[in-house]
């Protein structure tokens, strides 16, 4: 999710995009994990996880939650 071309980040997203399967499944970067912390930066990774916005893809997804999932992003941006 570019905030520059949609007009939001994970912040400004309606809770509706959240409840159709979407997910940020890396928030905090491994740079910014405890483990981690301090031993490298990573600009990219960081950059990633501000912006990446995870849709659901297995293989038991139908089509009718396929075009939901569809919907409601495009409602959202």
């Amino acid at each position: 999710m570019d905030a520059g071309v949609i007009g939001m980040g994970y912040a400004g997203m309606p809770a509706a995009a959240l409840f159709c399967g979407c997910a940020v499944h890396y928030p905090i970067p491994l740079p910014r994990q405890p483990l981690y912390a301090g031993v490298a930066t990573c600009p990219v990774a960081e950059a990633l996880a501000a912006s990446v916005l995870s849709i659901p893809v297995h293989p038991n997804v139908t089509d009718e939650e396929r075009a939901y999932v569809a919907r409601t992003i495009n409602g959202v941006i």
